[in-house]
């Protein structure tokens, strides 16, 4: 009897223990909205519009956004996902204040994220193919 109630008391401990973790590794890009006035530079418009997240299997993450290469780790669900910015390429600490922090992502139902940064409008990626 007391086997049957351990084992029953396992089953029911070990879901809960485990993370619910979406399958949020590869590479994901996607591009801000360009509102390019007249006379400006389409490719520097363009470079400043990718969004291109690439996450590890280990949880980190390289983020590239506003031209700037940005690296950090995260937490995953199964349908939503917090990235938290530590490092920005090539600039000291104390330059990044505004590089830093988190994004948001949400997965939506056809396989593409919404990428939200606070104060910026969201962005959809879509994973690119794992070769």
């Amino acid at each position: 009897m007391r086997w049957i109630i351990g084992v029953t008391l396992l089953g029911a401990l070990v879901p809960a223990g485990c993370s619910d973790r979406g399958d949020w590794t590869g590479e994901w890009i996607g591009r801000r909205p360009l509102n390019l006035p007249p006379g400006e530079d389409r490719s520097v418009a363009e470079t400043l519009a990718l969004v291109r997240l690439t996450v590890r299997p280990d949880g980190t993450f390289r983020l590239t956004e506003e031209g700037f290469a940005k690296t950090g780790s995260g937490s995953y669900g199964s349908d939503t996902a917090t990235l938290n910015v530590r490092e920005v390429d090539g600039l000291r600490p104390s330059e990044t204040r505004d590089m830093t922090g988190s994004r948001k992502l949400a997965l939506n139902k056809d396989g593409t994220v919404v990428f939200v940064r606070e104060g910026d409008p969201p962005v959809v990626l879509t994973r690119r193919p794992k070769e």
